[in-house]
């Protein structure tokens, strides 16, 4: 079975929603623009992953929860450094 090219491209991206919860959850909050100032791009560039306009590749994703102060497993749901984790519901 042959994969084609847009399957492995796919399996290399970060969903946007990673940075849309990174930027929402992050504290204190991270602006586009300081973000871009911290990777060393430009604005245009955090802006277009932001939208959708452009893929969030794993490689960029590690690179901004550098920037951000988050492990580079992070996804939306887990605690933000300095948070408590969730804590476990307990049966009643």
């Amino acid at each position: 079975m042959v994969l084609g090219m847009a399957t492995v491209v796919e399996e290399r991206r970060v969903p946007r929603e990673f940075l849309l919860a990174a930027l929402a959850e992050t504290k204190p909050k991270v602006s586009q623009a300081t973000l871009a100032r911290r990777l060393d791009v430009s604005f245009q560039t955090v802006n277009r992953w932001v939208n959708g306009h452009a893929p969030i590749t794993r490689l960029s994703w590690l690179a901004i929860t550098q920037a951000m102060g988050l492990p580079g497993s992070w996804k939306p749901g887990d605690p933000a450094p300095g948070e408590a984790p969730p804590s476990p519901k307990v049966p009643t």
